[in-house]
């Protein structure tokens, strides 16, 4: 699993745009991303299950063929991603865990 985090919307949720990445291993159905020194703001998380390991988000048409998904289980629109406001998340310090569930179309 490859894993994104913005602290705006600018690029938002084009991983390249990111401020900080990480990449998971899936176990049990369930992987574990991890971002380090975040200062308190607002943030908003992408992610999605690279399947076959080459590192970009496969699509047919424009839809995803592998699996993806936002913080705050943010569902993408029509025609494209949910907005940043849509998956932001607060962080104020200390740690802070999210769940985000993998969408498979």
């Amino acid at each position: 699993v490859l894993c994104a985090l913005f602290k705006g919307p600018k690029g938002f949720p084009d991983a390249e745009s990111a401020m900080q990445g990480d990449r998971a291993r899936v176990v049990d159905g369930r992987a574990t991303c991890r971002f380090r020194n975040l200062e308190p703001g607002v943030y908003a998380v992408a992610v999605f299950h690279d399947e076959d390991g080459d590192g970009e988000m496969d699509t047919v048409l424009g839809i995803p063929t592998e699996g993806f998904g936002f913080s705050n289980n943010a569902k993408p629109g029509t025609f494209g991603p949910p907005s940043f406001k849509e998956a932001a998340f607060r962080v104020s310090g200390g740690r802070r865990a999210l769940s985000i569930r993998m969408l498979y179309l």
